[in-house]
């Protein structure tokens, strides 16, 4: 009996010594915090000069609804969150030359990749997709091996880490048309003559995108070889989707204004399937993924 008692004895303070291990100090638990917020997004967010519609801070919007500054005004053209969500990919002007480089979340580390426009991650972030002058551009995620493949006039690009849909111009037709990551094989899966600002399902499979019947811009989903086209939205200025975590965030105007200007632009969410319409920012000022007045065609 007295064996017994012992072995349980030292039992129990083996457990009470796991215990302390497991947060408990000096008789006082200590609460497990809760991980930090998500960055979901990085977008631009104009600086508010009076009548500049060039200059814009770099803005990263995190899974509570909250924003940070990543950087101060300048002449950003685009910005794109990197897939691990720590980095931000974008685009400045800097006379004489577009340029497109990297900065961490924090602000720290900026790096210039190359000349370009509009870069975009594959999914996997290995490689990137942008606008060099009017063709096609892919590097690794690094800058290095820059190669630019002629397929026409090739703007707003966007990947699946496969093929490449963008709106391209090539003699008298132009539209959406994707075309493999090496240039190969462009194929126009939707004609129109206004731009379209592409973006790729999870998946891969379908790709989102703004367009204009003329009147109003919405924004559209269709299969990435031309089946199924769908339309989303339904109201005056929806454009530029990107996808994350299966929801499309876009840009658009407030369906409740009868009038409004550039900084009436702010960021929505949809579902794929056009349901659970909300708008994500409301400030005075232009918020976006790229440039309200932006640039195709020899920039």
């Amino acid at each position: 009996m007295g064996f017994l008692r012992c072995l349980l004895l030292l039992t129990a303070s083996a457990v009470m010594a796991a215990l302390a291990g497991c947060g408990s100090s000096g008789g006082n638990s200590q609460t497990k915090q809760p991980p930090p917020p998500t960055n979901i997004f990085a977008y631009l967010h104009r600086s508010g000069l009076p009548s500049d519609y060039t200059r814009y801070e770099i803005m990263v919007m995190r899974s509570d609804g909250t924003s940070t500054t990543v950087a101060p005004t300048a002449q950003y053209d685009s910005a794109v969150l990197a897939p691990d969500g720590q980095t931000v990919l974008f685009s400045y002007y800097n006379p004489p030359n577009y340029q497109i480089a990297t900065i961490n979340v924090d602000g720290t580390g900026q790096k210039v990749l190359g000349n370009g426009l509009y870069p975009k991650y594959t999914p996997d972030g290995s490689k990137i997709v942008y606008q060099s002058g009017q063709w096609l551009g892919v590097m690794n995620a690094d800058g290095s091996n820059a190669t630019v493949t002629s397929v026409g006039e090739y703007c707003f690009p966007s990947t699946n880490g496969s093929i490449v849909a963008g709106w391209m111009a090539n003699g008298a037709t132009q539209g959406l048309a994707t075309v493999n990551m090496d240039g190969s094989n462009p194929q126009f899966i939707y004609p129109t003559a206004y731009f379209v600002y592409p973006a790729f399902s999870t998946d891969g499979s379908t790709v989102f995108f703004g367009t204009s019947s003329g009147f109003d811009e919405n924004i559209y989903s269709i299969g990435s070889t031309g089946s199924n086209l769908l339309q989303l939205t339904n109201s005056p200025v929806n454009w530029d989707p990107i996808v994350t975590n299966n929801k499309i965030y876009f840009v658009g105007v407030p369906s409740s204004l009868q009038t409004w200007t550039v900084d009436s632009q702010q960021i929505f969410s949809i579902n794929p399937d056009g349901s659970d319409l909300t708008q994500v920012t409301n400030d005075a000022l232009y918020d976006g993924f790229q440039t309200a007045n932006g640039l195709c065609l020899n920039p």
